[in-house]
């Protein structure tokens, strides 16, 4: 504190009398002072500090240029006790630190009286501090000079972010890749908006635009852009006059590019814009919604379905998934995919999502109406819109593994008819043997002796097993027969008589003819065969009264219908249907029922070759069956066979009744099969022939090689070991250029054709066959050349 009196009284005085107004310098009034002449004692003014303010006091000496009053403030501001600076040089304060120079300054300040100037002090611990520096003279204690201190630090820092923020908006408003520009609007007396003047562009403007700020500055918008839309100069206007912000999508036509725009007002009736070119990126967008779209089209036209799924939950799926599970797409966004997953097959899909990677198995798929079908799935993890999600393929097998069974099945049939072929044929070597001699040796023996009835047993024996064995090579396709143009119409009509009696008085027989001609090329035997082998099936499915219908009709046979139809080729076909309502089938049934030895009867009641063989004798002649049958609802037999419509039925030739002998020609025959080569041989010598007999075809050879003689017949199996009757007979041909020919088989004509290479003009004899037959294919083959023997 000061010395001297410091009351009201004298403060109001001093401050309002003695002290000149431009003491008091900015906002405040920094000091209160005191007049020497008041106090005899003390020679200098005395200055108590205004707490309420900051600003620092300072007096100097105006001759030695020496401090000889400061406040508390400034020695805040400086670091330095009162102490200290009293009588302190102003140069060891001053930051120039030249003593000549302040001197100067004091002498400038009396010779003026009052000067304000802004400058550093040096502070105790040697930093600078800057001040502005109110000096003012006073003719008292000899000229002093006072001088108020204010510290500059916060405005010079407050300056220097000004700077900063102009430099960095400077260098923004050049460097930024966005446009910029600031308008002035132009409204009409009215106040509307009616252009806009171009104020400001920054560099980048100018590359976004091609414009250069030279060439518009000071310019109207719809001077530099005549086809600028009056909405969006209103809309610009409503930004400069309510200072409403706005961001918006500009397209300007005149430079082909687009922007997004955010445009405020930064003063009064002025906008300011940011321009975005956003052409490239509208482009992109575009292009990636076409590619979307053209995604979505090609998804939604592939059969396969696909969605995806994130956790669980369908975030998209394509169309032909939807038409899978009978929904619309958007009724499917947002559900759990389980909920279309079969109960028993939803642990199984568990344990493959937790698996890496893609996965692939079969799952069955529930529809909206609880139906379901047998699908294979493929997933893998994908990533969408910066989310993991799953990808899901679904592929509808049901057809697929139908075919798959189907094809198993049809191997398992082909295999089983291989064998019963194979054994059919065997047995039925033996049987031509028995049948052979038993009938030879009836015709030696008189009816009353013992032994003829013993005979006769066996030979019917035979003739009975034989059956056996042409329904197991009908079966395998491999039984003899001759098949002929015939009406289907006609031959069932002659069977009807025949199969009533065969269904009893309880069953109801009803026959539905086409009402054309059916024609097809089929042995009448096996139409029979099939026949019999239907109705019967029909009558011990049907317990106490039933009934048992025959149709036929011409059908027509397409593409797409032979996907419905297993087995079929498009064309025209005949088609027979054996419809019993008897106790039908179940699924298991129907998926063995043509196999053979299978069979639902009794014991003794079957042997399940009946509809084997049924089988096998449609597909022998190109055709194809069909069942249909549900438990309780009887069963539809339906036989597809080729039409031949625009073929002319040849009438049958008459057989002549006598037995045909020989007149001393050699036949050489050959047979691996000892049994019908003797047979064979025995019959042709009781018939008049001389015979040569070989059991392979090599032993023929070297026979023919030393026969002295003319052989007239080669009479020889088609397929032996080591060489075809075919071969054997063109090497036999050198030898005896005029050698007629004869085949024996028990296989049928495609089999032939396909493993030995039988022309069709040569004679062949299948078996088992008869003396009757084997004599009169044997004068027709000395005579000529025909056609086959059927």
């Amino acid at each position: 504190m000061m010395n001297g009196d410091n009351s009201p009284e004298f403060r109001k005085k001093t401050c309002c009398g003695s002290m000149p107004k431009r003491f008091c310098v900015g906002e405040h009034l920094w000091l209160v002072y005191v007049m020497a002449a008041m106090t005899k004692k003390k020679n200098r003014v005395e200055i108590k500090d205004n707490e309420a303010v900051g600003d620092g006091f300072v007096v100097l000496d105006a001759a030695t240029g020496c401090l000889v009053e400061v406040n508390d403030a400034y020695c805040r501001m400086t670091g330095y006790a009162r102490d200290e600076l009293l009588g302190m040089h102003a140069s060891r304060l001053d930051g120039s630190d030249n003593r000549k120079a302040v001197f100067e300054r004091i002498q400038r300040v009396v010779k003026n009286e009052f000067e304000i100037f802004e400058t550093t002090h040096i502070c105790r611990d040697r930093s600078l501090i800057p001040l502005e520096l109110s000096v003012t003279y006073s003719h008292v204690q000899g000229g002093q000079v006072l001088c108020f201190v204010r510290d500059l630090r916060e405005k010079k820092r407050q300056e220097q972010a000004l700077l900063e923020a102009q430099k960095n908006y400077e260098m923004l408003f050049r460097e930024m890749l966005n446009g910029f520009a600031v308008h002035e609007i132009i409204c009409d007396a009215q106040g509307t908006p009616v252009d806009y003047r171009f104020l400001v562009v920054n560099p980048a403007f100018e590359r976004l635009t091609g414009l250069k700020a030279e060439d518009i500055l000071g310019r109207t918008v719809l001077d530099v852009f005549p086809q600028t839309e009056q909405t969006w100069i209103e809309t610009c206007g409503r930004v400069a006059i309510n200072g409403d912000s706005i961001v918006c999508e500009n397209e300007l036509g005149s430079l082909g590019k687009r922007f997004e725009v955010t445009a405020f007002r930064p003063n009064p009736g002025q906008f300011a814009c940011i321009f975005v070119d956003i052409t490239k990126r509208r482009k992109a967008e575009e292009a990636l919604r076409e590619s979307e779209e053209r995604y979505r089209f090609l998804s939604d036209l592939t059969m396969e379905g696909v969605f995806i799924h994130r956790n669980g939950v369908i975030s998209d799926m394509n169309a032909a998934m939807a038409r899978m599970v009978g929904f619309k797409r958007e009724e499917l966004i947002g559900r759990m995919f389980f909920d279309f997953v079969h109960p028993d097959d939803r642990d199984l899909v568990l344990r493959k999502l937790l698996e890496q990677g893609s996965t692939r198995y079969v799952v069955r798929v529930m529809k909206r109406d609880g139906t379901t079908f047998t699908a294979e799935v493929e997933a893998y993890h994908a990533n969408r819109g910066g989310e993991n999600c799953r990808v899901t393929a679904v592929h509808d097998i049901t057809e697929r593994l139908a075919l798959e069974e189907q094809l198993r099945h049809a191997q398992k049939m082909e295999s089983v008819g291989r064998l019963a072929g194979g054994v059919a044929h065997d047995f039925n070597n033996k049987l031509q043997v028995i049948l052979g001699y038993s009938e030879m040796a009836l015709e030696t023996l008189d009816p009353s002796d013992p032994l003829f009835p013993d005979l006769k047993e066996i030979y019917h024996a035979a003739q009975h097993s034989g059956n056996i064995t042409r329904q197991l090579l009908a079966f395998a396709r491999r039984q003899d027969i001759v098949p002929g143009l015939v009406d289907l119409n006609e031959v069932v009509e002659g069977m009807l008589n025949m199969l009533r009696r065969l269904l009893g008085e309880d069953v109801e027989l009803i026959w539905n003819p086409a009402a054309g001609p059916c024609t097809v090329r089929m042995d009448m035997t096996q139409i029979d065969q099939v026949l019999v082998n239907l109705c019967i099936n029909a009558r011990d499915a049907i317990t106490g009264a039933g009934r048992v219908q025959l149709e036929t009709r011409q059908v027509s046979i397409d593409p797409a219908g032979c996907k419905k139809l297993v087995g079929a080729f498009p064309g025209e076909y005949v088609l027979l249907s054996v419809t019993d309502d008897g106790c039908g089938m179940d699924g298991e049934t129907l998926g063995k029922v043509f196999e053979p030895f299978f069979t639902t009867k009794k014991v003794g009641k079957g042997l399940g070759l009946g509809l084997a063989s049924t089988y096998g004798i449609v597909k022998q002649n190109e055709g194809f069956i069909q069942v249909e049958s549900e438990p309780g609802h009887g069963a539809a037999f339906r036989i597809f066979l080729p039409h031949f419509a625009d073929q002319v039925i040849e009438a049958p030739s008459v057989e002549a009744d006598s037995l045909p002998r020989g007149h001393g020609e050699t036949i050489l025959i050959v047979e691996d099969e000892e049994g019908i080569l003797n047979l064979s041989g025995a019959i042709l010598k009781r018939l008049g022939y001389q015979v040569l007999s070989a059991s392979l075809p090599d032993e023929a050879l070297r026979l023919a090689e030393t026969y002295s003689g003319q052989i007239d017949l080669l009479m020889s199996d088609v397929l032996m070991p080591g060489m075809t009757g075919k071969e054997l007979a063109d090497r036999l041909s050198v030898l005896y250029p005029r050698l007629k020919q004869l085949y024996m088989s028990g296989y049928a004509d495609h089999v032939i054709e396909r493993d030995a290479h039988v022309e069709q003009e040569v004679l062949l004899i299948y078996k088992p066959f008869s003396r009757m037959g084997l004599a009169e294919t044997v004068c027709k083959a000395l005579k000529k050349k025909g056609a086959v023997q059927r």
